[in-house]
């Protein structure tokens, strides 16, 4: 669960923040021998800051048409707010809430990163694409961050067909980059290889509003997992 907030100031630029709430997640292991689940819980963490200008538009008074867009984020290094672990009868704690790491406590800092960005967007009543190159640069001095790391260049592109005013099927690819969900928590899920696209299936009619569902696979395998992504704007 997370939450962020933009405000636009004037016609062509926008600023906003958002960071992560909480996310629980459960492993339960396949192998009859191990009967133990493994459970990881962490609140209050990954939070960001960002400004965007759009420096070309074609638009209609509707917000149809072309525009282009440069952006930058900065997601600061930051302890948790609090993290819990729990495998078999042993459970750990960590962050500003739980244990440091002198008493047994989990060592965890969320990394610092920079963001750079320029996309193009397509709009009309029936397509959408998105294209976007995105430059990262991180740094992981102190502590271990729980969430995966991204550093470099990476190329996003994303399209929706709405079949009805109110449906829309889509795809989305972010190759090396990260995903939407950029703020996941680590876990061990045998040697993971998580899919680089998703599918996208959307409600609502509204231009930049309703809900999307995307759907991806953790171990790159359709056929042996699915996790499902909720973005409700």
């Amino acid at each position: 669960m997370g939450f962020g907030k933009s405000w636009r100031i004037g016609t062509n630029v926008e600023l906003g923040w958002d960071f992560s709430l909480a996310e629980v997640r459960m492993v339960r292991p396949k192998d009859e021998e191990v009967t133990t689940d493994n459970l990881d819980a962490t609140a209050v963490y990954g939070a960001r800051i960002g400004l965007k200008y759009q420096f070309f538009n074609v638009l209609d008074p509707d917000g149809y048409g072309i525009s282009a867009s440069l952006g930058a984020a900065y997601q600061p290094e930051l302890k948790p707010g609090f993290i819990y672990s729990k495998r078999g009868d042993d459970s750990q704690t960590g962050g500003y809430a739980g244990s440091t790491p002198e008493e047994g406590g989990i060592d965890s800092k969320i990394h610092q990163s920079t963001i750079f960005m320029g996309a193009i967007s397509y709009r009309t009543e029936r397509v959408e694409a998105d294209g976007a190159i995105v430059v990262e640069s991180s740094s992981q001095d102190t502590g271990i961050s729980p969430i995966s790391v991204y550093d470099g260049t990476s190329v996003t592109v994303g399209g929706r067909y709405r079949v009805t005013p109110g449906l829309g099927l889509g795809i989305v690819y972010w190759g090396s980059g990260a995903p939407p969900w950029r703020d996941r928590i680590n876990f061990g899920l045998r040697d993971i290889n998580p899919s680089d696209f998703g599918f996208l299936v959307t409600f609502g009619s509204g231009l930049e509003r309703g809900t999307d569902i995307m759907i991806s696979s953790p171990t790159g395998s359709f056929s042996e997992s699915l996790s499902f992504y909720l973005r409700v704007h």
